[in-house]
This record gives structure tokens, C-alpha cells and sequence, in this order.
């Protein structure tokens, strides 16, 4: 980190810092504690929509990049949010300025300690903006005081790791906090509304490095070998066209676009076609899997891409692996989130829900009604929720052959929230594993199932707990009860009428 940002411990200010601080995380999509400039271009267009063009964002950048690296930490942006005018006094980095430097507000007051730049910046905020439509000052109040819906789903109001019933008090009145603008503000205006885009759940950054991690080696790139055969342990699973029927995707398909059933051997023509075409785009990618398909999906995979003459030691670096799994998720009309989350199920064991599957699931299996002030990822699965979801799915059964017996569901509900905390460490340091580092976080006793890692954690338990045969995954599993649960709702409609 390139600063520090100090000032009085008042509830006001730390609420204000900690809903900052959670805009910058949900926009750093790579998780490496700096924004570029395309996430901070992100950030603005879903604060403002059209109102934000990309000179003046520039300009902003430039303005809260105090160590001009050409890219922005937390403590820079939480310097230049909450300094406002005096952001001027931090570019500039004057040593009797800059400890002069303090900022009072109705609800925070701060001060800024930097360095000094080897070659102080006497450019001032205004010299950024030379239409006068937009000060930092502005841009900078606009980020504390918007309403979460202009952030979309980017900013939920609970994070992955804790509930309402969990949290401190500090955390759970900042969340409330965000709920409405402040008092003698208007809301952030928008010309238009924007489309909310998933929760980043697994990056491409985190799981190239998992890939690449292997028992404390880092290899010196991804095998393509490596990366079809746990493509094909994914489409074994369930990851296949079936999905984004029963899941709703992101990803625009063109009229008369329907999913491809890719094979792995598809995979290793797609990761050619990049190596040998970086700026590929969609067309491509459908004239080469129309060339390839039908032999490809003729023959079993066996682990052997050589069977079709493509070299499994191929070495896939970062960026081509990007634009593999761009092309995978074209062609299989499904978003990056699905593809990255099953990968990532694949290579470690860890099951994660993406969070559309989330909210499929709360609303089509536990039969959760959304509404404004609850939203589904906030209600609680309680132990009668999760009985009453077994029996109507056929997930109990009295001799245990085909699911859990029945007088077992409450106790393996009960045990699931006892063990909850420690199964979502284990989760995490599997994460952590390819990092060589540890995140310590301290999870709490929980009362009830809420939110999508909790409601992660649960499924992932339950398939181990169902005798093996039934499922071939937890992915599989899911589908098949939302399969199910819309076989039984059109039941319910025909017998209604």
C-alpha cells in the first residue's frame, strides 16, 4: 500500500469507510487490492450511467492516482473519496500541506499522510475537469451517498462471509445505512437503468493460479491437457445445455443461438484457434466448432487429446486462457461465473453456487418470495425449510438407499450449522492454498442457512450425505431439483385448471 488513511474511530466515519471500501472490493474483479482503469471506468458507468463519460472518469483517475503507477489502491481511494477538495493538497504531496491536511464532514472527519512525490504534482482537480460538469468533490460524494440500487447487484447488503444474525453492530447498521440516500440529498441519477452483472466469485486471476499451483510447484503454464480433462470432469458433472435452461445466464445469445454440447477435444481446437488468432470473435468461434464438431463429439475423450492430433502439452498462459474460456462460455451460452465456479469444483472439491443458482435455488426449492427490504440472499433456510424441501424432492428415504433417512434430516440439518464455521474456513484455505498465504477469518456460530456460500456449503454436504449413484455432482444435483421442482409446478398448474 502506498498510504495510510487516519483519522477519529467515529461510527459515522467507519461506517462510510467500510461501505467504500466494500464499492472498491466488488470492482476489483481480479481481488489484488488495486483498480484499474477499465474497473474504475466500471465502477462510474453503474454509479451514472451515460452521465459519466470515459474523458472525465480519465481525468478522475488521474486525479486519485496519487503514485501514478496507473492503478488505485483502497487507501488511495479512500483518500480521494473522502478529501474532496484538499485531494488537491494530496496530488500535489507539499510536506506543510499535506500535514495540515483535515477534512470534516457531516459524518466524517479524516486525514490523509502520504509520501511526497519524487517530482511534486501542482496540478489541481479542476485542471482534470475543464468543463466544470464534475469535481472530484462531486464524484466523490456521489460515491458515499448512493443508493445501493445504483450499484446493482455489485453491492449486497450481506457480504459472503457473514448474516445479519452474525455480523457486528458496526457492520450491520452500515448495510442499513446504504438503503436510502442520505437526508437532504437527492439519489444518484441515472439515464437509464443499468444491468446488474453477477458477483465475482472465482476470477480468472484466482483460478489460472490454481491451475497452475500444484502441491507447492508453480509450473510455468497451464497444459492444455490438464485443462481438457478437467473440462471434461465439468461436462460430467452437469455442465452441459441443459444448464442455462434451468439457470438463467448473463450471456446474450443471437436469435436461434442455441447451447453447443462441447467436447474437451473442441476445447483444445478452441485454445488453437486463440493461439493462432488472439482477436477472435464470436463468428470464429462458430465456423471452427461447425468444422470440428462432428468428429470431435464422435469420440471418447479417454484423457488423450492426441487421438485427434492436438499436442497436450501445449502451454496456456494467462491470456489466452482468458479468451478459451470467452469462447467456451459463447459457444455454451453460459457466463463466465458458471464455467470459473465449476472449474474451480473440479480442481479443489469446493463447491461453489454462482449467484443466480443462489436465488434459483432460495426461490424454486425453498420457495422464498423476494421482495425490497429482504431480499432472497438475506432470508434464512431454517431446519423446517430444509425438511420440508427433502421430502417434496425425494431426498429422504426410510432405508437410506436412495437419500437420507428420515429421522436423520433434522440431525444432519443440525449438524451442518454446527460445523458450518469450520466448513467455511476449510473453504477458504483451499483458496488460499495456490496464494501462499493465509486470509484469517473468524467465522461465528450460526443459527439458520443464509446467503450464497452458506447455501454452498449446504448443498455440497448434502450430496455427500445421498448415498453415492443418485448424483454425479453437487452441480448435477442441483439441476436435477430444479428440474424437478419444475416438473411438479407445471403438475400443480394442470390440476389447478
Amino acid at each position: 500500500s502506498s498510504g495510510s488513511l487516519r483519522g477519529p474511530s467515529s461510527a459515522g466515519w467507519v461506517m462510510q469507510s467500510n461501505l467504500v471500501s466494500t464499492v472498491f472490493k466488488r470492482f476489483d474483479t481480479t481481488g489484488d487490492g488495486k483498480l484499474t482503469v477499465k474497473e474504475f471506468t466500471h465502477l462510474f458507468k453503474t454509479l451514472g450511467g451515460e452521465s459519466w463519460g470515459e474523458d472525465k472518469i480519465a481525468r478522475l483517475f488521474a486525479v486519485a492516482d496519487l503514485d501514478r503507477d496507473g492503478l488505485i489502491d483502497v487507501d488511495e481511494f479512500l483518500a480521494w473519496v473522502f478529501t474532496k477538495k484538499a485531494g488537491r493538497a494530496v496530488v500535489t504531496g507539499t510536506p506543510e500541506r499535506r500535514d495540515s491536511l483535515t477534512v470534516t464532514g457531516s459524518h466524517c472527519e479524516a486525514a490523509v499522510c502520504r509520501s511526497p512525490s519524487p517530482e511534486p504534482d501542482t496540478t489541481d482537480d479542476d485542471e482534470y475537469d475543464t468543463d466544470s460538469s464534475i469535481t472530484s468533490d462531486d464524484a466523490g460524494e456521489e460515491l458515499i451517498h448512493a443508493s445501493p440500487e445504483a450499484f446493482g447487484d455489485h453491492l449486497p447488503l450481506e457480504t459472503p462471509e457473514e448474516s445479519e444474525d452474525d455480523g457486528d453492530e458496526t457492520d450491520v447498521a452500515a448495510r442499513h445505512a446504504l438503503q436510502k440516500p442520505a437526508k437532504g440529498r437527492r439519489p444518484s441519477k441515472q439515464t437509464k437503468p443499468q444491468k446488474a452483472e453477477a458477483e465475482v466469485i472465482i476470477g480468472e486471476a484466482e483460478m489460472y493460479e490454481t491451475l497452475v499451483y500444484a502441491g507447492g510447484d508453480v509450473q510455468p503454464r497451464l497444459l492444455l491437457g490438464d485443462f481438457a480433462s478437467l473440462f471434461a470432469k465439468c461436462k460430467r458433472a452437469g455442465l452441459g445445455p441443459e444448464l442455462c435452461r434451468l439457470v438463467p445466464q448473463r450471456i446474450q445469445a443471437d436469435e436461434g443461438q442455441k447451447p453447443e454440447d462441447l467436447s474437451p477435444f473442441e476445447l483444445g481446437h478452441l485454445a488453437l484457434l486463440v493461439a493462432e488468432k488472439p482477436e477472435l470473435g464470436r463468428e470464429d468461434v462458430r465456423q471452427k466448432i461447425d468444422e470440428v464438431s462432428e468428429g470431435c463429439r464422435m469420440i471418447d475423450f479417454s484423457n488423450n487429446l492426441e487421438r485427434i492430433g492436438l499436442e497436450s502439452s501445449m502451454r496456456i498462459g494467462f491470456g489466452p486462457f482468458k479468451r478459451i474460456c470467452w469462447a467456451v462460455g459463447e459457444a455454451m451460452l453460459v457466463d463466465p461465473e458458471t464455467l470459473l465456479t465449476q472449474l474451480f469444483w473440479a480442481d479443489t472439491n469446493v463447491f461453489e453456487l454462482t449467484t443466480t443458482m443462489a436465488n434459483e435455488v432460495m426461490r424454486r426449492l425453498f420457495l422464498k418470495v423476494p421482495h425490497k427490504k429482504e431480499p432472497l440472499m438475506r432470508q434464512k433456510v431454517h431446519s423446517n425449510d430444509f425438511m420440508r424441501m427433502c421430502h417434496v424432492q425425494n431426498l429422504s428415504d426410510k432405508a437410506g438407499k436412495t437419500g437420507i433417512p428420515h429421522a436423520q434430516l433434522s440431525l444432519f440439518f443440525a449438524n451442518t450449522l454446527k460445523n458450518l464455521a469450520s466448513l467455511l474456513a476449510a473453504r477458504e484455505a483451499k483458496r488460499c492454498a495456490a496464494k501462499k498465504k493465509k486470509r484469517e477469518k473468524t467465522h461465528r456460530t450460526h443459527k439458520s442457512i443464509s446467503g450464497r456460500p452458506k447455501l454452498s456449503v449446504l448443498f455440497e454436504e448434502l450430496f455427500r450425505a445421498i448415498p453415492p449413484g443418485r448424483f454425479r455432482s453437487p452441480l448435477h444435483m442441483v439441476l436435477s431439483l430444479l428440474e424437478n421442482a419444475n416438473a411438479l409446478s407445471a403438475t400443480a398448474r394442470k390440476q389447478k385448471f
